[in-house]
């Protein structure tokens, strides 16, 4: 039998042994990379913080409280007390001034007055009050003059188609409300011989000895009548609808009634 032939493997160049060897170092290379990234990104990264924009908030604006004057806007005014400052100077200006139904009108006792304060009124008037009053009083205020069409006759019957007449209302902002009623109420007994000239009433013609109660819108009075509610002393102290509290001094039922209306915007 002949003998197989041998077959003849030359060996690899020595170049392509390295190559080969090379590329699987390079591979084996990029394994390891990928791996490190891979766990540099999802074990040791730390997280980049989350910046948040603030939008700057909004500094609020203090909202001034209307004034009387606001409550009172647009009335008419009269000037008394042109001639002196007595109580029955200022009665005759008054007197003098021309009103209508249900009407109020501003009243100051010279033409630089702005405010017509009841304190300043009184105090001009030489008209005695709780001094004690005085300090409870705020600046917020008007003498106003009101057109009464509430009229009795002596038996306490309503006269109708009767002429108009005036009545005064004096309103003041009250500093401490509870304070203002202790002395109001303190101020009672004396109260009538006080303000009967002002309030053109004659004091021993009242209809009680004493004060009385009544409410209005939830409002409580008190009052007093001589001899019948068309002229009287009401007075109440008021919250009205600028947030503020007000003491309210009339010399009639509808004239009360009236500056609680116009002070609560009814």
């Amino acid at each position: 039998t002949p003998p197989k032939p041998q077959i003849y493997a030359p060996p690899a160049p020595a170049g392509e042994m390295l190559g080969g060897r090379n590329r699987l170092y390079l591979m084996i290379g990029g394994i390891a990379v990928v791996f490190g990234v891979l766990y540099w990104f999802f074990m040791l990264r730390t997280p980049v913080p989350e910046i948040v924009e603030e939008s700057p908030t909004p500094t609020p604006t203090a909202t001034q409280t209307p004034d009387l004057s606001s409550i009172l806007a647009g009335l008419e005014s009269q000037t008394v007390c042109t001639g002196g400052c007595t109580v029955d100077d200022f009665i005759s200006d008054i007197s003098n001034g021309t009103i209508n139904g249900g009407q109020f009108k501003k009243l100051y006792l010279n033409e630089n007055d702005t405010s017509g304060n009841m304190a300043e009124v009184l105090d001009s008037l030489g008209v005695a009050y709780p001094i004690q009053l005085k300090g409870l009083l705020g600046s917020d205020s008007f003498a106003l003059m009101y057109g009464q069409k509430e009229i009795f006759d002596s038996k306490g019957f309503i006269v109708t188609n009767a002429p108009v007449e005036k009545r005064l209302v004096f309103i003041s902002e009250v500093k401490n409300s509870s304070l203002v009623s202790q002395e109001a109420t303190a101020w009672e007994p004396t109260m009538a011989t006080t303000l009967q000239g002002l309030l053109t009433f004659v004091a021993n013609k009242q209809a009680n000895p004493t004060f009385l109660g009544n409410y209005y819108q939830g409002t409580p009075i008190r009052y007093n009548n001589f001899p019948y509610s068309d002229r009287s002393i009401d007075y109440a102290v008021v919250s009205a609808s600028n947030g503020k509290t007000y003491l309210v001094i009339s010399n009639s039922r509808e004239s009360m009634y009236s500056a609680i209306d116009k002070l609560r915007g009814l």
